[in-house]
């Protein structure tokens, strides 16, 4: 039996309910966003501790590789910090390992070095992380950069399993929002050429490389206020500067290349073809006609044998008779080779 509250006893019938009512719609206080933080040298640890407190993060202390895996399996923390140099294994195989665990594999990780170093991010990419932080930057920038990967975290737990790129609707709602304020924009519609041929275990792996490249050139090339997002049946979509777009292109499609042939057996095996649209010279009046120009773009990308094109005005993808592309920075591109 279940006795009421003290303040409770003594309400008129039907009080009591109406109070419990009440009670359930108050407002639940938001807990803080808990991190793992894996670092193997004492002092460090807890000077990161006391950054991140101050700035209203919970601290899970690990000092080893083993107890980082161990602890983000059990805890399932919102962001992992690792140390490059940990004992028993260095944080990139730390972050190769979580990756790879069903229970870990879509907790965002950032790496941590000693002092910042050529080439660190490309390296942090490619073990699975977000990217990395020196730890002489410990307070400004290292809160900075958490904050923009709780971005997407904050759009219903926003990062798609797969993928690792935001969910569609958050994506055309952040869409929505910057064409009903006019500002530059570019949308780029990235398509797996020859995806219906795969077999369930290639498409889906053929779905993970496309989603790495486009986050690794985004995280090299591109800017926070940039996206992605996964459409399906091997589409996806990335919203850029018009003036980042031709170079995000390029990088997304030659880093694809690589990655299928080293990771794909299927032969041919699939590629990728992108068509963009601006509103540098016109406007858009909704979400989906921006998607169909860019597609129209990607279609006319691929009878013409073209990586990309990129344009900024409607006639130009709507028939067979098309002007030559604008010059650069939208000038459709030839892969290598092709």
């Amino acid at each position: 039996m279940t006795l009421p509250c003290p303040q409770w006893v003594g309400l008129k019938t039907g009080a009591f309910e109406r109070r419990q009512r009440s009670c359930l719609k108050r407002p639940v206080k938001k807990l803080a966003r808990v991190i793992l933080v894996a670092d193997s040298d004492a002092f460090s640890r807890e000077l990161l501790s006391s950054v991140l407190a101050r700035s209203g993060y919970r601290v899970i202390p690990a000092a080893t590789a083993r107890e980082t895996m161990d602890k983000a399996s059990r805890v399932k923390p919102d962001i992992i910090l690792i140390d490059t140099a940990l004992p028993d294994m260095d944080g990139f195989e730390t972050c190769r390992r979580l990756r790879h665990n069903p229970a870990t594999e879509t907790i965002p990780l950032l790496l941590m070095e000693a002092a910042a170093e050529p080439g660190a991010q490309e390296r942090a990419l490619l073990a699975g992380a977000e990217g990395s932080t020196s730890k002489a930057a410990i307070s400004g920038e290292l809160v900075s950069r958490l904050n923009r990967l709780f971005w997407p975290l904050e759009a219903e737990k926003a990062s798609d399993t797969l993928t690792r790129l935001l969910q569609y609707r958050a994506f055309l709602s952040q869409t929505t929002r910057l064409l009903s304020k006019n500002e530059p924009l570019a949308l780029l519609a990235v398509k797996l050429v020859g995806f219906r041929a795969l077999s369930p275990k290639e498409k889906e792996q053929a779905i993970r490389l496309g989603a790495m490249a486009i986050r690794e050139a985004l995280a090299i090339l591109g800017k926070p206020s940039d996206i992605a997002s996964y459409q399906g049946r091997g589409n996806f979509l990335v919203l850029t500067s018009p003036y980042r777009a031709s170079v995000l292109c390029r990088r997304i499609l030659a880093r694809f290349q690589s990655l299928a042939a080293s990771f794909l057996t299927s032969q041919p095996p699939p590629s990728l073809v992108i068509g963009g649209v601006t509103n540098l010279q016109r406007g858009f009046s909704n979400v989906s006609e921006i998607i169909r120009l860019a597609e129209q773009g990607g279609k006319y990308a691929r009878r013409r044998g073209l990586g990309h094109y990129l344009a900024s005005w409607e006639k130009s993808l709507l028939g067979e008779a098309v002007p030559p592309p604008p010059p650069a920075p939208f000038r459709g591109a030839r892969l290598q080779g092709e």
